[in-house]
């Protein structure tokens, strides 16, 4: 069963009626690091299931939670691998989803690996168990470029639904895409499209932090996001530094 320690948010699901509509967003990657763009992509899911005014073709939601689940350790090194960057670890990875959501508290890790189906299906089944009066609907949360790659409105199912975050300029060819399938723009009660929102880019902050860049590194992430890779890599480049001399004086 999922544990929401957050008093907050327990308080928020406690008070919903019975039969009170639930949208459950997860979302699946690297987070190397997580960035204000990711977090971004869940308020807006949020806006759009449950504050928009307009109803999606999901229908209204009264609430919402946002899971996050990670590539592996094993994953990362294998993206890696033939690069001079260090990914950060798992245990590091949570550590600092923990602080740039501190002030969403219906955003949480999960180990659950929630792109598997059954994981997904353990998970909502938790939730249910501990609030049986409500009602769980569990989106996929991806963007436009993935969803594009791997042609995702074709899996969209009941069992299986998706919430879509549109890259800059994704807009008409998703919408041409969808057209070709008999599908509306605006997507379906499995396939919500949502707003285009800008470029998230976790290979840009982990250049800024190396490069001591903390003010443009400020723009992509939390402050004590960016505070922390500053260190980890200040203190990086440091230990580098000292073995660097330390051979210069082997080798003299």
């Amino acid at each position: 069963m999922i544990d929401f320690p957050t008093k907050s948010l327990d308080d928020e699901l406690f008070a919903l009626p019975s039969g009170a509509r639930v949208a459950v967003v997860s979302l699946m990657g690297s987070l190397c690091p997580i960035t204000l763009g990711h977090v971004r992509c869940f308020e807006e899911a949020r806006r759009v299931l449950v504050d928009s005014l307009a109803a999606t073709p999901a229908g209204r939601f009264d609430s919402c939670i946002g899971l996050i689940s990670l590539n592996d350790d094993e994953y990362l090194a294998s993206k890696f691998a033939g690069s001079d960057e260090k990914p950060l670890t798992l245990h590091e990875r949570v550590e600092l989803i923990n602080i740039a959501t501190v002030n969403f508290p219906w955003i949480h890790y999960t180990e659950a690996p929630l792109l598997d189906t059954r994981s997904s299906a353990a998970t909502i089944d938790g939730l249910r168990a501990r609030w049986p009066s409500l009602v769980f609907e569990h989106f996929n949360m991806n963007g436009s470029d993935d969803v594009l790659k791997y042609r995702k409105w074709g899996d969209a199912c009941p069992n299986n639904r998706f919430i879509t975050m549109l890259r800059p300029g994704s807009a008409d060819v998703i919408a041409q895409e969808l057209h070709e399938v008999g599908m509306p723009p605006e997507g379906t009660a499995d396939f919500v499209v949502g707003p285009e929102l800008p470029d998230i880019s976790s290979t840009l902050a982990r250049h800024l932090s190396r490069a001591g860049d903390r003010t443009s590194l400020l723009k992509l992430t939390h402050p004590k996001v960016a505070d922390w890779l500053l260190k980890r890599d200040e203190t990086a480049s440091t230990r580098l530094n000292q073995c660097s001399t330390i051979v210069r004086g082997v080798e003299s």
